[in-house]
């Protein structure tokens, strides 16, 4: 679909998921086959944490403007025609007050490139390579962050998981008995003075993630814990599709990995 400024929009495939690019952004895709890698090879325990990292420097860059909420999360889970498991992820920076921070110094912009790194190698380097990741940067006068959608057939991310926990990336669901399991690993803190930037920061931000009914039909409750300790996920019905939304402060803070539990 062509914009006001000739620039086309980029597409995300199947009918609930989310897509979003910018003008004058670039798009690249990498698709590989399931049978080019073993899973559970082992490289998943040396790519975790790349994610994390870009995304924590808005962070810390943040908290240095004594900004809140300028960093936003969604994503969407379930599955395509084929019953593939389909996933898209959206991650972006507001670029205002970045900017408005900018102007009360006289100082230039940040260079978002280099100061939050999102590049393509940076982000689907995270993914091992029988996962079909396909990525979009976005750079807009008011955005600047990235959009992934991935496909990969559901039998070989369970074998991926047994081989290797490790091994999947972030953001990919993960069966626990009757519950679906995300982990994020790698975005925390080892809490302290870090703890408390992040509670400043992230204080109006949240993750918000649709999950189809073609996924999971029925869903009874979701909580986030981290070391032993649990907190509670808003999970409501929107016609065919599960919206949950929790606040970013709970991947943000304190140390070790965090998860998403999904009752159902």
């Amino acid at each position: 679909m062509k914009k006001p400024d000739g620039t086309t929009r980029g597409a995300g495939h199947g009918s609930g998921a989310w897509r979003a690019t910018g003008a004058g952004t670039r798009h690249a895709s990498r698709a590989r086959r399931g049978s080019e890698t073993r899973p559970g090879s082992g490289a998943g325990a040396r790519r975790r944490g790349r994610i994390g990292r870009a995304v924590r420097i808005g962070l810390v860059v943040g908290a240095a403007l004594l900004l809140t909420g300028c960093i936003d999360i969604f994503q969407y889970v379930g599955r395509d025609e084929s019953g593939n498991l389909q996933l898209s992820v959206s991650v972006t920076i507001q670029k205002a007050i970045f900017e408005m921070a900018s102007s009360f110094d006289g100082s230039a912009p940040p260079d978002y490139e280099e100061e939050f790194e999102m590049s393509e190698e940076e982000i689907t380097g995270e993914y091992p390579e029988w996962l079909a990741v396909t990525y979009t940067p976005i750079n807009t006068e008011l955005e600047y962050g990235f959009h992934l959608e991935m496909v990969a057939p559901e039998t070989v991310l369970t074998e991926a998981l047994k081989a290797d926990p490790a091994d999947a990336g972030p953001f990919l669901p993960r069966p626990d008995g009757d519950n679906t399991v995300f982990v994020f690993d790698g975005f925390g803190n080892n809490g302290g003075e870090a703890d408390e930037m992040a509670a400043a920061f992230f204080a109006s931000a949240k993750y918000r993630m649709l999950i189809d009914e073609n996924y999971r039909s029925q869903i009874d409750g979701a909580w986030f814990e981290r070391n032993g300790e649990r907190a509670p996920v808003d999970v409501r019905r929107y016609g065919d599709v599960w919206y949950l939304e929790f606040p970013m402060l709970y991947i943000f803070t304190g140390a070790g990995a965090g998860r998403l539990v999904i009752e159902g």
